[in-house]
């Protein structure tokens, strides 16, 4: 315990040289300015309080008397013999080492008229048992008791010793006398008194905290760092470096009281074992340490056992000290005499040996003896107690900490350069495997982003000879020009999944889960495939309950996940149905899409979820593809918490069932208003354009508006202008939208769109590309949300970019929509007349 702390006995178990080193730094210590000499008198002078104090020493005006047996009753203390037994202290904080003495302690106050009556009576240690004994207004006293079996909390500031709050009468003229008893329960006994005004002393509490997160973050700091170091390199003398910083760090926080105050205010019972505990943390850390650290199983065989000894050793200490605290407090003499004098011989023994780490541990190792040596005979009473030892330990174990932190860095930089001699070829092959896939991801975007735009333009303006653009076109050239853009948007599907593929397999793939309505998302996704199913006479059938609770989940991976399954439905029935249902089960919705074609074979079923793997991989296969929609569904669904599995008969359909997680908040807008298709309408045929005659599914109410406001006429024509540097992307718009409805402007340039805004404006709406020379259209959106606000003039950018950080850098620019890529027109013209009508 305190009372037998292991590191008094270092001095008496160190080399003679280093004996006298020590006792050569004392004699300096004893020099320091620490206390003045009271002039023996009768009693000590009586403490004068001022309006300007704010604090006061206490030990020159105290008068003790030393009282062994702790039994004379505070009322034999007021009679006048045991009064003349008071002697004046003489020192500014009287110290008596280990002692199991008690001391009545006597003080007289006398404040002006001005000062203040509310006073603090503080004492930083709190292992003191004190009670404390103030006159009442009529007569008689109170007596107030602190003990470190009490709480923590018990004082009237959190503090980690004792505070006792007195108050002085209103006369200014009388004196106040205060007596205390105090003893140590388990520690030496100092005492360190002050009287202070309750704001100044909160003040002061403020910057100790300040000094002591100093000092407790520095040896924190050096904890973490090699923490982190021993997980990087897995080098096992970190670990030991790290038991034992924690060991010295806590016990000292224990001594200081800070442990008690933060980390078991509410355990008084613990503060008696923790020393002991953390002692043997901190012994078992520092045995391994030398042990392994100086390899002195290769260079001192001897002080190799006899450190593991030692360390085995502590170990038992740690678990004594749990059982009997007594026992424990015998065996870490004990300890101390066997692991101290091993240890430094142990090192001293590497040093002889021209170690280049022995000499940082060596040194490490005497500044922390120096500071425990200090502090213990200060506490004993051998040498003043003040600021330099009061706080010697803590600076010891913070010098001793770096020192080591830089001993271990030193191994480490001498590892470092053998193991780069023998890493550099490896090193260089990485770093070129490296390069190689940088480049085939950067080959991926750019060829995405080079394909899409020539993709865009011939799916636009096949689509506009298909509608009429040029006059009527032979039978023949419109089944080519439709057999054209459907191969288009096939392009297209393989090029999305293969991006989606690579980004999965990087883990690069960002998620924005929100609260999301399954049966809104279900019947976009439905409406969107009505134009495939009806071309193989299948019914799309909807089973979601209007109560179904919103998944947690990202809305447009969602419709991701659906389009992939129920357009693999579509592809392998042939006639029939698909139905999607969903129920919440166990805090999950169930989202099931079955469907009546052909089914799957059992030993296929789990190998359809790998990439690049399908059913029939032959040369001769019915459906095309790439093996790829059913591994970017799975890895989609189990990225947002989910789980999908299939379930078929060969012959009579399959049900692919995937879970998401039920959220806890309702969806917060419809999916119907936004339409965010940027993903999905690439997957859509020209045939989809058109809506069937009949299917046997609800009515797409919303998508059906959409492409209904696209042939209304209106009064005016609505102003667009269109910024796009391709003249292809610029002639697929103008056949898109060359109707009576819309009045076209076309700009190539960021520069030529700000001119036309400034000389033909204003514009309904603009429809603008990012990807630019000189002026890109972040930067176009920028300069004209300085004039125009996102109502007055929406801007839509339509662009091959598709990336999420893209779409989130466009809104953030001011841009009112985005899409990607290749497009559908109905898409198109349905976006334009959902930003005109918000903007009515």
């Amino acid at each position: 315990m305190l009372s037998r702390d292991f590191f008094s006995l270092v001095f008496l178990s160190s080399p003679r040289w280093l004996r006298r080193s020590c006792l050569l730094v004392l004699l300096c210590l004893v020099f320091l300015p620490h206390s003045s000499q009271a002039t023996p008198t009768k009693d000590a002078p009586i403490l004068q309080l001022l309006s300007t104090t704010t604090q006061k020493a206490l030990g020159l005006h105290l008068s003790l008397f030393a009282e062994p047996s702790k039994k004379i009753p505070f009322e034999q203390i007021q009679q006048p013999s045991n009064q003349a037994r008071f002697v004046p202290s003489k020192q500014s904080i009287p110290s008596y080492g280990q002692t199991q003495t008690s001391y009545w302690v006597r003080l007289r106050i006398k404040r002006e008229p001005n000062a203040p009556t509310k006073w603090w009576l503080i004492t930083p240690r709190w292992w003191l048992s004190m009670k404390v004994f103030l006159p009442k207004p009529g007569g008689g006293y109170d007596a107030l008791f602190r003990h470190p079996a009490q709480p923590h909390r018990m004082g009237p500031l959190p503090y980690r010793g004792f505070i006792f709050p007195i108050q002085l009468p209103q006369n200014a003229q009388k004196t106040t006398t205060i007596y205390i008893h105090v003893y140590s329960s388990y520690g030496s006994l100092s005492m360190p008194f002050s009287l202070w005004n309750p704001t100044a002393f909160q003040r002061y509490v403020l910057g100790e905290s300040v000094l002591f997160g100093l000092f407790y973050g520095i040896f924190l700091a050096m904890f973490l760092y090699n923490l982190f170091l021993y997980f990087s390199i897995q080098e096992r003398s970190y670990l030991d470096y790290v038991a034992y910083t924690a060991g010295v760090g806590i016990y000292i926080a224990s001594y200081h009281g800070i442990a008690n105050q933060y980390l078991w205010p509410d355990f008084p019972w613990w503060n008696r074992r923790a020393p002991l505990f953390f002692v043997g943390i901190a012994l078992f850390g520092a045995m391994r340490f030398i042990a392994y650290f100086l390899q002195t199983k290769k260079y001192t065989p001897i002080h190799h056992k006899l450190l593991l000894l030692a360390s085995n050793a502590a170990f038992f200490l740690i678990v004594l000290s749990l059982w009997n605290e007594r026992l424990a407090n015998a065996f870490s003499l004990w300890l101390a005499l066997l692991a101290v004098p091993t240890g430094f011989s142990a090192i001293l023994q590497c040093v002889f040996l021209k170690q280049r780490s022995a000499y940082f541990v060596l040194i490490g190792w005497g500044l922390l003896l120096l500071g425990s040596l200090c502090q213990s005979l200060s506490l004993l009473g051998y040498i003043p107690l003040n600021m330099v030892t009061q706080f010697a330990l803590i600076i010891g174990a913070i010098l001793e900490a770096i020192l080591l932190s830089f001993a271990l860095a030193d191994r480490v930089n001498a590892m470092n350069l053998v193991l780069e001699k023998q890493s550099a070829q490896l090193s260089e092959q990485n770093l070129a495997l490296s390069r190689l896939d940088q480049l085939k991801d950067q080959l991926i975007a750019n060829t995405s982003h080079e394909l899409r735009t020539p993709l865009n333009g011939m799916i636009g303006l096949t689509e506009s000879l298909l509608e009429g653009s040029a006059g009527p076109l032979p039978e023949e050239a419109v089944e080519d020009l439709t057999l054209i853009a459907r191969s288009s948007r096939r392009l297209a599907v393989l090029l999305n999944d293969l991006l989606d593929f690579s980004r999965l397999r990087q883990q690069r793939f960002k998620l924005e889960a929100k609260p999301t309505s399954v049966i809104e998302t279900v019947e976009l996704v439905l409406a969107l495939s009505l134009p495939q199913a009806h071309n193989k006479h299948i019914q799309l059938l909807s089973d979601i309950p209007e109560d179904l609770p919103a998944v947690l989940a990202d809305e447009n991976r969602l419709q991701q996940i659906l389009h992939n399954l129920i357009g693999n439905a579509i592809k392998f029935t042939n006639n029939g149905h698909i139905k999607v249902s969903a129920q919440p089960k166990d805090g999950y919705v169930s989202i099931s899409i079955t469907d009546s074609g052909l089914g799957i074979k059992s030993e296929d079923q789990e190998r359809i979820f790998r990439s690049f793997e399908q059913v029939d991989g032959s040369s001769k296969r019915a459906h095309d593809g790439l093996g790829l929609g059913l591994a970017i569904t799975k890895q989609l669904v189990e990225l947002q918490g989910g789980t999908i599995s299939v379930s078929s008969t060969l012959g009579q359909g399959s049900s692919f069932t995937f879970t998401l997680p039920i959220s806890e908040e309702p969806a917060a807008s419809s999916v119907h208003g936004s339409l965010h298709l940027s993903r999905l309408h690439t997957r859509i045929t020209q045939d989809e354009i058109e809506l069937p005659l009949h299917v046997a599914t609800p009515d797409p109410k919303h998508a059906h508006d959409s492409l209904e406001l696209a042939t209304e006429e209106t009064v005016r024509p609505i102003k667009l202008l269109v910024v796009d540097d391709d003249p292809v992307n610029l002639r697929v718009l103008q056949r898109q939208l060359d109707t009576p409805r819309y009045q076209l402007s076309l700009a190539s340039s960021g520069e030529q769109a700000l001119q036309k805004i400034e000389d033909n404006g204003p514009f309904d709406l603009i429809l603008l590309d990012i990807m630019m020379p000189n002026m890109t259209g972040y930067e176009v959106t920028q300069k004209l949300r300085e004039q125009h606000n996102p109502s007055e003039l929406p801007i839509i950018m339509l662009t091959a970019k598709n990336q999420v950080n893209d779409l989130i850098t466009a809104f953030q620019s001011g841009a009112n929509d985005y899409i990607s890529k290749p497009y559908a027109k109905g898409e198109l013209i349905a976006r334009i007349q959902h930003q005109l009508s918000s903007e009515k």
